[in-house]
């Protein structure tokens, strides 16, 4: 099966501080965005890869992946939208005809293995949908007016992550129903499973953080250099 990754990275960055944009921080040498593509493109069955990022950044990271010899999937940049759905559909949409699998992932995760992309993508192929979550560790609470409604069990909580896999009928038929209806989810899968679509969940690791809050940015540092020591 054909499989195209679509790399989300079209956030406004609004929540570090004085504006800067997070996909550009460079770490150990590479800006996130960098690392972030260089997990996809170290998995042999990810055919290409496509960019969603801002639209006034798209020449800039143009050239940051020309510049870079190890990018070889990566074959379009397109412009994201005013949301995150409709920037997914701007990326799902410049997949090639022949894409079977659409993976969806962050691209403010860049500590996410190749073997777990490679595993929601065998999961994909299997299911039809599939996506990247770490168990729940904490106790969580229900919360309503500042007071505990109740406990949550955590034998049934996950936390979701991205990648995020679908066969591309699927995610395509889900976003077009969203857009149609005026919804609005948390993430791709919540769309599918507004459609009756059973998503299978694949084991991740509870340090494939999002890069939100300036913080973010040192747990991923201190995770890279100690990654590459490894190496």
């Amino acid at each position: 099966m054909s499989v195209s990754a679509v790399i989300v990275a079209a956030g406004s960055s609004k929540r570090m501080d004085n504006g800067v944009d997070k996909l550009s921080v460079i770490i150990e040498g590479r800006s996130l965005l960098d690392w972030t593509i260089s997990r996809f493109e170290a998995v042999s069955d990810i055919d290409e890869i496509i960019l969603v990022v801002r639209a006034e950044s798209i020449e800039s990271v143009r050239e940051e992946v020309a510049g870079n010899e190890e990018f070889k999937k990566v074959i379009a940049v397109v412009a994201g939208g005013d949301q995150r759905q409709s920037s997914t559909e701007n990326g799902v949409n410049a997949t090639a005809e022949d894409t079977e699998i659409v993976l969806i992932h962050d691209g403010a995760r860049p500590l996410v293995r190749a073997e777990d992309i490679d595993s929601v993508i065998q999961s994909t192929k299997e299911n039809g949908a599939a996506l990247l979550a770490a168990r729940c560790k904490d106790t969580v609470k229900e919360v309503m007016d500042s007071k505990i409604i109740k406990t949550l069990s955590r034998d049934t909580l996950w936390l979701a992550q991205t990648p995020q896999g679908f066969r591309k009928t699927i995610i395509v038929d889900a976003l077009k129903s969203a857009r149609d209806d005026g919804y609005l989810g948390t993430d791709e899968a919540s769309l599918v499973e507004r459609m009756g679509v059973d998503i299978s969940i694949v084991e991740g690791r509870s340090n494939n953080i999002k890069v939100t809050y300036p913080e973010d940015v040192e747990h991923i540092r201190s995770y890279l250099k100690r990654e590459l020591m490894d190496a």
